[in-house]
């Protein structure tokens, strides 16, 4: 899943926001489905954001734009289909 700013269409102009620290840059999210799914029009998925979360946490403790976007980044959580 990719995070885009918007701020037309959502009003603000960051892409993420953790605590104070914000970016505006594109933030591409991962999730790994094992095994692999084949996603249809219907189907619901569940998505872990423990992974996420704790990316965050440490990009919020180096107190740097560009760590939260490599934290993020470099995070896989787990998916699967409902």
């Amino acid at each position: 899943m990719k995070v885009k700013k918007d701020q037309k269409l959502c009003g603000v102009d960051y892409s993420v926001k953790f605590n104070e620290q914000s970016t505006p840059e594109d933030i591409e999210f991962k999730w790994r489905f094992k095994p692999a799914i084949r996603v249809s029009q219907g189907d619901t998925l569940s998505m872990s954001l423990a992974e996420v979360v704790a990316a965050l946490r440490t990009a919020g403790d180096e107190g740097t734009l560009a760590s939260l976007k490599q934290h993020i980044e470099r995070s896989e959580d787990i998916g699967k289909r409902d």
